[in-house]
């Protein structure tokens, strides 16, 4: 367990990352001062004591919630300090003890480089308990921020609660308006903690697209993915854009198969994510535009890929100008070619028909004389009557 002085200076980090919140922490403050070690922890102080408890949040923001047996109040999980290493690690315990979820499972997201200083920290009063003989008094509970990444089920203990439930933001605040402060603080900290992550693994030398897929399970790049936290990433630092934009510029070297199962992976997890998508994905496609004649003879991604980029066009959310439609245009002829006679009804007949009829609309410059193209140039192809159908 930390010293009284290592609580000091945990206290004086915490504020320097939240100087806000000098006032309100003062009661910890002042009570870390005049309390020895031997007391900062112990349940019969009732000066208070200090306590710590852990807000897991699942991938689509969610956060989970047990319904305390004592105080019938839906609370985060935790508890008191025992014979633990750190603070971190008595959060940790409390959280697998109480939910069932494994250490494993909880990806921290650390709010300053020195790890232990925790995402929030809470003085609130605990009222008298005439059963166990315990006076009122101050929990002074410090709290740290995990991602959910496991995927079993998990089970509450019932000797501790009554039941368990994963709340959205809002319903959380139906539950009890006293978490206004942490949903407050949240997106700030895992848009830093993102930010930081991606900067970090990025200038060592990982593999921007590995890098990235992290990210999105840890952080939540998911169909679930919070409003929320979408707005955050419209903030996306310049510093670490330039890093990720250097980085593809790097693996553009080696591109090949490999690299561009992940380039789909990547850009696969950031359609519907607005401000990342808008950032990364020109010069995500224009390394499939710059490489497309490696891949042509591939299988069903790349047709996939295209079609993705035909419907963000539409969307004109990244495929905005007409060079870039242009290219999407030509890159889809040698699909149209070297598949000119395929099973009908399979996937492949599907995408190529589907393509058909994107070529004409007219927001693809070039579309329509690429058609006319293909006929004269493979009167033989099973498509020519759906071309020509199309160009009615």
């Amino acid at each position: 367990m930390l010293k009284q002085s290592e609580i000091q200076n945990l206290l004086i980090d915490y504020l320097k990352r939240f100087p806000a919140e000098e006032s309100r922490i003062k009661i910890v403050t002042d009570y870390a001062d005049r309390t020895p070690t031997a007391q900062l922890y112990s349940r019969k102080n009732f000066d208070g004591h200090i306590t710590t408890s852990s807000f897991i949040m699942n991938p689509s923001g969610h956060i989970l919630l047990l319904k305390h047996k004592v105080l019938d109040r839906w609370l985060q999980p935790g508890g008191h300090v025992e014979n633990d290493s750190s603070l971190l690690v008595s959060a940790l315990r409390e959280a697998e003890e109480e939910t069932g979820i494994p250490a494993k499972d909880l990806h921290y997201i650390p709010v300053d480089k020195n790890e232990a200083v925790p995402f929030d920290i809470d003085p609130h009063y605990i009222p008298a308990n005439p059963k166990k003989m315990e006076d009122g008094h101050y929990h002074h509970d410090i709290r740290y921020l995990f991602v959910y990444s496991g995927s079993g089920d998990i089970s509450f203990n019932i000797d501790e609660s009554t039941g368990m439930r994963w709340l959205t933001f809002g319903e959380l605040l139906m539950k009890d308006e006293s978490f206004t402060k942490v949903i407050a603080k949240i997106p700030d900290v895992l848009r830093a903690a993102f930010t930081e992550y991606v900067s970090n693994r990025s200038a060592i030398g990982h593999n921007i697209f590995d890098v990235l897929d992290d990210a999105h399970n840890l952080f939540g790049y998911e169909d679930g993915f919070s409003d929320w936290f979408q707005q955050q990433l419209s903030a996306f630092p310049d510093e670490v854009t330039l890093q990720v934009r250097q980085k593809i510029s790097l693996l553009e070297k080696q591109f090949d198969e490999k690299t561009f199962l992940q380039l789909y992976t990547i850009f696969q997890s950031m359609v519907g994510d607005e401000p990342l998508y808008r950032m990364m994905s020109p010069a995500l496609v224009s390394i499939f535009f710059d490489h497309v004649d490696l891949l042509i003879d591939s299988n069903h991604y790349v047709l996939n890929l295209l079609l993705d980029l035909f419907n963000e066009a539409f969307r004109d959310t990244m495929l905005h100008t007409d060079e870039m439609r242009r290219q999407l245009v030509t890159c889809t002829y040698p699909l149209l070619t070297r598949n000119r006679q395929v099973d009908r009804g399979s996937d492949t007949d599907l995408a190529i028909f589907k393509f058909i009829q994107l070529l004409n609309d007219r927001r693809f410059p070039g579309g329509k004389e690429l058609l006319h193209q293909f006929i004269a140039d493979h009167p033989e192809s099973q498509y020519i009557e759906d071309i020509k159908f199309a160009l009615k």
